[in-house]
């Protein structure tokens, strides 16, 4: 017998169909932040006050922060008031702060109440998120600090539910091209022109990276503390609690950096509440797994937590098997490159995805491994023939400068049709 769960009233809303399910799957309001990118003013304010050296300038730079600030939180309420009044009432200055901060927060109303709302962002709409910052000086300092920004673009936009999309988020939209130098060949391949048979729907995208940070979002409330743990006026309790969290744990972790019964655990649960909350696809973490291993891949030196996690092995083997199962896959692509190409430089050679598939191919058909090591070339295989075939099966390129392979598939034409003397059935 299924437990009934209370229906949540969205009277006055606007919530899109998968909050809406969200919300009633889980019983509270699911509300996903979308086409907003209202916080690059602040992230450059920030920057400015760091790097402000006069005592006028750190004035200036903080009346700018503070300005900043004040508008990127009544813009962002705004956004969240616009298809839900009530919660944009009710959410405070601070909540706001730490959603734009950490990208996650949860409402309650009081200390022992159990949440009723979880806001996160959009993954289809997610603002940009600042990497870091470089002030440049002149070696007299006689001229202000010039400040530049690195950001993280997001993903994809709001209203690109494409295919295009959907591949960029499953490997990337494009890679090196060693063959560049020729002013007609500057540009990168896109990943877009060479994939086949491409079958990831951007509409269960959505829903798997909804429902996995709504599930972080309501596993880490408290981590919006952790916005405090550099202000010299946080309250001594938050110190003396240890509710400042000084790990690099955030809602975008990558799976690289997670141990490996972290990724094992996150994996069996994601495939558990997926299937359970409806992804269209049945196959769907079977092409994840797949997608993922093709990428490991290309980021050689990254360790394949997420494959292993979803391989029929992944009980069998730990963290320091994995990073050695990685290391000898990649040191055995990088002796068979150095006895075939002396020449050339391996790793700018690997960057290009029309070089690497077909060498890997090589390497996998004349590899006699056994166990973990060899379910994990298959998988890499069975990924690269799913969505490479022709690149893959093609001839391993010659790597001199003036013979760069096509950058895009070659379109079959159809068939000429026999031409018919006329009055002839």
């Amino acid at each position: 017998m299924s437990i009934k769960r209370p229906s949540v009233d969205l009277t006055g809303t606007s919530y899109d169909p998968l909050e809406t399910e969200l919300t009633q799957f889980l019983g509270l309001k699911v509300f996903l932040v979308r086409g907003w990118s209202g916080a690059g003013p602040l992230n450059q304010a920030e920057t400015n006050l760091a790097f402000a050296r006069t005592p006028e300038a750190h004035k200036e730079a903080k009346e700018e922060y503070v300005k900043a600030k004040e508008d990127m939180l009544a813009s962002l309420r705004k956004n969240i008031a616009a298809r839900d009044p009530s919660m944009g009432a009710e959410i405070t200055d601070g909540e706001l702060f730490a959603l734009q901060q950490q990208g996650h927060i949860t409402l309650r109303n009081g200390n022992v109440e159990p949440e009723h709302a979880v806001i996160v962002f959009d993954p289809v709409s997610t603002p940009s998120t600042p990497l870091f910052s470089i002030g440049i000086s002149s070696k007299d300092q006689s001229e202000e600090t010039k400040v530049f920004n690195f950001v993280a673009k997001a993903p994809v936009a709001t209203d690109d539910l494409s295919a295009g999309a959907a591949i960029e988020w499953a490997f990337r939209d494009k890679f090196e091209n060693w063959w560049a130098g020729r002013s007609d060949h500057e540009a990168k391949p896109n990943v877009r022109d060479l994939v086949e048979n491409f079958d990831i729907g951007m509409e269960d995208i959505r829903r798997y990276e909804a429902l996995k940070n709504v599930s972080y979002a309501l596993k880490n409330q408290q981590e919006n503390k952790k916005l405090q743990r550099n202000d010299p006026g946080a309250p001594l309790f938050l110190h003396f609690a240890d509710l400042v969290s000084y790990d690099n744990k955030n809602i975008h972790s990558k799976y690289y950096n997670l141990p490996y019964s972290a990724a094992l655990q996150e994996a069996s649960t994601e495939e558990d509440w997926g299937h359970r909350f409806g992804l269209k696809d049945k196959d769907f973490f079977e092409k994840l797994k797949l997608s993922g291993a093709v990428m490991n891949l290309v980021w050689n030196n990254l360790k394949p937590n997420n494959t292993f996690a979803r391989m029929s092995s992944s009980y069998k083997v730990n963290d320091k098997e994995i990073e050695s199962i990685m290391n000898d896959v990649k040191d055995g692509l990088e002796k068979k490159f150095e006895k075939e190409h002396q020449k050339y430089w391996a790793n700018a050679a690997f960057d290009d995805w029309r070089f690497m598939f077909p060498f890997f191919r090589e390497f996998y058909e004349a590899d006699k491994s056994t166990g973990p090591k060899r379910e994990y070339l298959d998988t890499i295989m069975a990924g690269l023939q799913k969505w490479f075939p022709t690149l893959t099966n093609a001839p391993v390129p010659d790597l001199a400068k003036d013979k760069e392979p096509p950058r895009s598939l070659q379109k079959k034409t159809p068939a000429k049709r026999a031409h018919k003397p006329k009055n002839q059935p």
